[in-house]
Order: structure tokens, then C-alpha cells, then sequence
């Protein structure tokens, strides 16, 4: 019974993530985010990017993560970074997070 109960529980935490990769739904904001990682990864190291009037340099703005995250993915997989971006990653850490804080 138990063990039903954490795989019930493990779909239900990963499930929004799913439908949301599959209906291929973004944050507008990581629209600039995978910008920046698009045009860095010839180089494979993230560099601010110019856009218009608008120069996002995710040095400044202290947000590192999400595009190394994708970068280094995109690398290892060979996906293209937009396919990258639409994974359930999120999704799939989540559950494992909460079980592991669940049993301290």
C-alpha cells in the first residue's frame, strides 16, 4: 500500500509538467533566457545578448542557472535548446526533493 502511495504521489507531482511540455507552454520570461543560451552555444559559455534596445546580461542580473542548466543539456543530449527548454525537468526533481526532505 505504501509503495502505491508514493507512485500515486510521484504522478501527481509530475503530471502538470508533462501536459505543460507536451502543450509546449513557457514562462515569457525564459523566452529572453533561451535567447542568451541560443547565441551562446557555438561557444558553449553564456554571454550577454542584445536585443534591440535591450541588453540582457544574466551576469548582472545574477540568474546563471536556468541557462547553464539548458546549455549543458543541449551539449550532453545533442537536443536542440527550444526542445531542451520544453523537458519536465522541474517536474521530475520535485518529488525526489520532497521525498528526500520528507524523510529527515
Amino acid at each position: 500500500m505504501k509503495r502505491i502511495t508514493t507512485l500515486l504521489a510521484f504522478i501527481v507531482c509530475i503530471l502538470p509538467g508533462v501536459i505543460l511540455s507536451v502543450n509546449r507552454v513557457i514562462d515569457p520570461y525564459f523566452c529572453t533566457t533561451l535567447a542568451v543560451v541560443e547565441t551562446s552555444y557555438e561557444s558553449g559559455t553564456i554571454s550577454p545578448a542584445t536585443f534591440g534596445d535591450l541588453t540582457y546580461d544574466p551576469f548582472e542580473s545574477g540568474h546563471l542557472g536556468y541557462p547553464t542548466l539548458i546549455l549543458l543539456i543541449s551539449h550532453a543530449t545533442g537536443l536542440s535548446v527550444l526542445d531542451t527548454a520544453f523537458l519536465p525537468i522541474g517536474s521530475v526533481i520535485v518529488p525526489f526533493m520532497a521525498f528526500a526532505f520528507a524523510r529527515r
